[in-house]
């Protein structure tokens, strides 16, 4: 009986985060970015193609500019635009910003984080190539203020689009 107590309760304390609490070489993520529902959307960019990608519960795409927003509530605002994608000339256009800029947290061929200060306030930014999508790149809705956590929530969400079959 107590063998069968106590293998009961070793699920129950790894569950609510008895033990270690940093693994060794992990870094911790931001408490924001772990408490988002995630949900799996579908967007159907025209007859013969549709994307799916990761998204918080609840979030919506709908038809903007030349491409779709997706939003869910004011942290949580994604463009997907049409159009010749391009890291290098986003790069240097970010960092032409002298006054603002502070510098890249993520910088690699598909993708850039950024931040900026901004009124003495610090402010995170991202555009990703999107692979799945021929053409199409995703950034943060221009004009509202993000947070770092939001902003990799969104950035993740970004290299999360995948190609999905279309219904025949």
């Amino acid at each position: 009986m107590l063998l069968f107590a106590v293998l009961l309760a070793v699920p129950v304390v790894a569950a609510c985060g008895g033990g270690d609490s940093k693994p060794a070489g992990k870094t911790p993520v931001a408490p924001e970015a772990t408490q988002t529902a995630l949900q799996t959307l579908t967007i159907d960019i025209d007859s013969q193609s549709r994307i799916t990608m990761s998204a918080p519960v609840g979030a919506a795409a709908t038809v903007a500019g030349k491409g779709y927003r997706v939003q869910a509530g004011d942290g949580f605002q994604i463009d997907l635009t049409a159009g010749p994608p391009s890291i290098e000339v986003t790069k240097r256009d970010v960092q032409a910003n002298t006054n603002a800029f502070k510098g890249f947290i993520v910088e690699d061929p598909a993708g850039l984080l950024w931040t900026n200060q901004v009124d003495g306030k610090l402010q995170y930014h991202f555009y990703v190539v999107v692979s799945a999508l021929r053409g199409f790149a995703c950034e943060d809705t221009k004009g509202p203020a993000f947070t770092e956590a939001q902003a990799r929530l969104m950035f993740q969400a970004c290299r999360s689009v995948a190609p999905a079959a279309v219904p025949k």
